[in-house]
């Protein structure tokens, strides 16, 4: 059915849409793609090699390197630096120098330290979004790993952190190195969904809910100086009542707080209608909110399907696992196509879809389409969920994901909007 838009209901949906994206209506512009990250994915790795020798012509003023690891806008992402600096005594030159001017053996570098405040280590990091800002690094020695927050698209940066190792002849004015170095340090760059990962149990027969915050490998709970005195993570707790809610965490409200929870990494809590708990904690002094999951599920030898334990010892198989990826991936122009596929890990699990669905986050818009088909395209005019229903290998399962529409209005519709888009005239109708 072909319906041309009236003012009205133009300017309904002008207002609306501008309710889920409060940025100014403006002409067109272009915006670089978000990245979705639902699981750990690589963006790269660089490498720095480092100067020949030790002396201050060559450890002096040492550039800031663009890494070649192009970091997308608002990602998490964590760092790891490995390598380590080759040293070779001078033992020639040396040995030349006067008794009072002897080489210097201490090395060009402090090693990292236990937590990301510290300024020591072989190579300084820094992102590029918008500001340039030091990556907080904790490790030992040479290696070491950090977490930050890119607002904006932009590059990592790397700086070798060496200080000059030499001996200072004040006969003849020379700078003779301790050291010839060789070696370098790797930098790699993971993109995150956060930093930490809160999992949650079945029911229990009471139907109370453990849920576990725990941060990703290699990471770890740590508080900045202010909150130093507060258990490690300064965890918070809320419940979110809703069904098939989004993964990304709703800052618009507190939703309702668990305050038997406070501060631990473990809450046992028994949610009064269907829901997701959201948390805040500190890793590597960053704060960072995300939403439970539950616990990867498993099949039993039986064939049945049970939690894994925290242990992974429950002896058996990880049940196949279904998710939602959306072509454009989070931000679409209003009533422009969105091609959604339902995806199952691993790909040799049987998936039988039964139905889609998009649900509006306003006006009432709702979407849907029934049958087994692996792909929906739709048309969305607001911001909204989709969400598939199917059959993984014969157990019943349903994945969501967001969608952000942007509020455009001059892009999103197109002179003659008859000419190019089919209309849900069900929400058109409410909304006149």
């Amino acid at each position: 059915m072909r319906i041309r838009l009236s003012y009205h209901v133009t300017f309904v949906l002008l207002t609306t849409l501008a309710a889920c994206d409060n940025r100014q209506l403006t002409g067109p512009n272009v915006r670089s793609p978000r990245l979705t990250v639902s699981e750990p994915i690589g963006l790269g790795s660089g490498f720095m090699q480092v100067p020949p020798t030790s002396s201050p012509s060559d450890l002096t003023n040492l550039p800031y390197e663009d890494l070649g690891i192009a970091v997308p806008e608002s990602t998490w992402v964590v760092v790891r630096v490995s390598g380590s600096l080759g040293m070779r005594w001078n033992t020639e030159g040396c040995a030349m120098q006067p008794p009072f001017w002897q080489c210097a053996d201490n090395p060009p570098f402090l090693p990292y330290g236990p937590d990301p405040g510290t300024q020591g280590g072989p190579v300084q990091l820094f992102k590029a979004d918008g500001s340039f800002t030091a990556i907080g690094l904790r490790g030992s020695g040479e290696s070491a790993i950090g977490i930050f927050y890119q607002n904006q698209p932009g590059p990592l940066v790397g700086h070798l952190n060496l200080s000059p190792v030499y001996a200072w002849n004040p006969i003849n004015g020379g700078n003779t190195p301790s050291w010839f170095l060789s070696g370098g340090y790797t930098v790699t760059a993971t993109a995150v969904p956060a930093p930490f990962t809160v999992t949650e149990s079945a029911p229990d027969a009471d139907g109370i809910v453990t849920y576990t915050a725990e941060p990703l490998d290699g990471l770890q709970f740590s508080n900045p100086p202010p909150y130093g005195y507060f258990p490690p993570g300064y965890i918070v707790w809320a419940f979110y009542p809703g069904d098939s809610l989004p993964d990304r965490p709703d800052r618009t409200w507190p939703g309702w707080g668990v305050p038997q929870c406070e501060l631990s990494p473990v809450c046992q809590y028994k949610p009064p209608v269907p829901g997701r708990m959201q948390v805040t904690a500190f890793v590597e002094w960053r704060s960072a909110t995300t939403r439970s999951k539950p616990a990867p599920l498993c099949v039993s030898n039986q064939n049945r399907s049970v939690r894994a334990s925290a242990s992974g010892s429950s002896g058996c198989t990880p049940q196949p696992t279904l998710r939602v990826e959306c072509t454009p991936a989070d931000t679409v122009l209003a009533l422009n196509p969105v091609r959604c596929q339902a995806i199952v890990d691993p790909s040799s699990a049987a998936l039988t879809v039964s139905s889609w669905q998009f649900v509006g986050d306003s006006l009432g818009v709702k979407l849907s389409q029934t049958g087994d088909s692996i792909a929906w395209t739709f048309r969305p005019m607001v911001c909204g969920t989709v969400t598939v229903a199917g059959l993984v290998d014969g157990v019943p399962q349903s994945a969501s994901r967001h969608i952000d529409v942007e509020c455009n209005m001059l892009q999103a519709i197109p002179a003659d909007p008859t000419d190019s888009m089919l209309l849900n005239n069900r929400a058109v109708q409410r909304a006149m």
